[in-house]
């Protein structure tokens, strides 16, 4: 595996040739190919509250009186550190709901003017009203992911949205309408939804609803509804009817939660693996930390299944009989492109 520095990688490129060897080394780290010196890529947590309270989400297992909202001049800090690096995309969210932050559209302005090639977001939608719309499409967005299913429908019902759940598909297809008037292609708007049912007739009806439902967006996924109980395994035998491979995200990008507190990626909602805080120290120390280093050799040893968290995650593994990822079987083409 080569080492690599992104400083000297992006050296004397433009926007245009930057955005295509930053797609190139993305998918060189995803392979195990190469080790950035920096991520380049930070999932980013606006919020740990989120509005809604679904019976089967991590947020129910979370302290509430620990969760916040992430200050201003910590963000512009990551941003301002990360882009002189490499840093090359963000997604503003990991367990909380990120429009609840009261300066989400001019971080999204800072990070852009900054430099940051890719800025996406995940949302429940629910928060979304019409003068919101023409503010996320104007705000330097690149990518908004709406998380679409019947859990946040439950949930709606038993929470302060005045509205209810049917606001949330109005306003999704108020902005896809209001995009395609304006002769926009940003932000690109991904519907992904789940479900119980794992049969492909049952994937097939539901992406067909929602490609039905939103003609205009620009990828539909489905996938199964996994359980996110620490502990156990995300799908039913995830280690006797899947192969457990390396996971790029160990390789690609770093979470930091609303306080600094860092860790691999959204499965470790606890912060279990250890990680240290930005409040201690940067991101390029933490990249190359002891804690990092040894999950990453774990991984490509094959100890996978002995590491704590990992060896109940569904993220980079294959179907042991087919030979077919769970990325493969709930993304089409263009969101592995996306990342």
């Amino acid at each position: 595996m080569q080492m690599l520095s992104l400083r000297q990688a992006f050296s004397g490129l433009d926007t245009e040739a930057k955005t295509r060897r930053y797609r190139e080394l993305w998918h060189k780290a995803g392979r195990f190919e190469i080790l950035p010196d920096y991520p380049l890529h930070l999932d980013l947590e606006l919020s740990g509250v989120c509005n809604l309270h679904c019976s089967d989400c991590f947020q129910e297992a979370l302290d509430k009186k620990k969760l916040g909202l992430m200050k201003t001049s910590l963000f512009q800090q990551l941003i301002d550190s990360g882009v002189p690096r490499g840093l090359c995309a963000i997604k503003l969210q990991i367990r909380g709901e990120s429009f609840l932050h009261p300066d989400l559209f001019s971080l999204i302005r800072y990070a852009k003017d900054r430099g940051v090639l890719d800025v996406q977001i995940t949302t429940n939608g629910t928060l979304i009203r019409e003068d919101t719309v023409d503010a996320i499409l104007h705000s330097g967005l690149d990518g908004i992911i709406f998380s679409v299913d019947v859990r946040h429908e439950d949930a709606c019902s038993d929470t302060a949205v005045p509205q209810g759940y049917s606001h949330v598909p109005k306003m999704i297809t108020a902005l896809l309408e209001r995009r395609k008037e304006l002769g926009l292609t940003r932000p690109w708007v991904r519907l992904k939804a789940s479900t119980d049912g794992s049969s492909p007739e049952v994937m097939d009806s539901l992406k067909k609803r929602l490609v039905e439902a939103f003609p205009l967006a620009d990828i539909h996924i489905v996938g199964s509804i996994f359980n996110f109980k620490k502990d156990q395994d995300s799908y039913p035998e995830l280690r006797k009817n899947y192969i457990l491979n390396p996971c790029a995200y160990l390789m690609q990008r770093l979470a930091v939660f609303w306080d600094g507190q860092t860790t691999a990626c959204c499965m470790d909602y606890h912060g279990d693996f250890g990680l240290p805080s930005v409040v201690d120290a940067p991101i390029e120390t933490i990249w190359s930390s002891p804690q990092l280093e040894a999950l990453r050799k774990g991984h490509l040893l094959g100890r996978r299944e002995s590491l704590p968290i990992c060896k109940h995650c569904h993220l980079s593994v294959e179907s042991a009989n087919e030979r077919i990822s769970v990325d493969e079987t709930f993304r089409n083409k263009l969101d592995f492109e996306l990342g």
